[in-house]
């Protein structure tokens, strides 16, 4: 296409002098760098936008109001507390009221997937020997869970997320919970801005 339009500016004895030949090369060459370079800005503008959260939003911003749940709460009460509070995550928290670890769907998925020995029982023995393997929050929530400070980038709230395979992390201020982050509010964010 560029030699169209050179062409159609030259007239064509004008492109068989060697001389010539060597001027057009390099109008040519020079309009290629610049185009390319105005692509590769362009899209390294692009790429940035994509993967990179503004550094003035920290998650703060973002976190969204923790729910809390006893450590000795039954499995068949959280389960109406997810279905209540339509919420994925909860924290746990002990007699004292400190954070003692972290209760999700997929914890409860880890519960459900478990090999429960053979008993040749099926209906509502099974039930009942499926609610018997865990019956308390502490027996499958994630101990010690890692936590973000509310002050942190962004950016930084999910590369713990990413290298630690977590889906949600609690906010703490003062060893105290704070708010919840997860991949669902950074996905949101990213939505936001792209």
């Amino acid at each position: 296409m560029i030699c169209i339009l050179i062409a159609h500016f030259y007239p064509s004895e004008t492109l068989i002098n060697p001389e010539n030949h060597t001027h057009i090369m390099s109008i040519r060459k020079s309009f290629l760098h610049e185009a390319l370079e105005e692509m590769k800005s362009t899209k390294k503008a692009e790429a940035r936008k994509e993967i990179v959260f503004p550094s003035k939003i920290r998650v703060k911003d973002i976190m969204r109001e923790v729910f809390a749940v006893p450590e000795d709460m039954p499995i068949r009460d959280l389960l109406h507390e997810l279905k209540q509070k339509e919420e994925t995550c909860f924290t746990v928290k002990n007699q004292k009221g400190e954070m003692v670890g972290l209760v999700t769907e997929s914890d409860l998925m880890k519960l459900i997937s478990k090999p429960l020995p053979y008993t040749g029982i099926g209906g509502l023995g099974y039930r009942s020997l499926f609610f018997r393997s865990a019956e308390r929050v502490k027996d499958i929530m994630t101990r010690n869970p890692i936590c973000i400070s509310p002050t942190a980038k962004l950016e930084d709230a999910a590369r713990i997320m990413r290298n630690n395979k977590v889906r949600h992390l609690p906010v703490t201020k003062d060893k105290k919970c704070i708010g919840l982050i997860g991949i669902k509010d950074l996905l949101l964010i990213m939505r936001i801005l792209i």
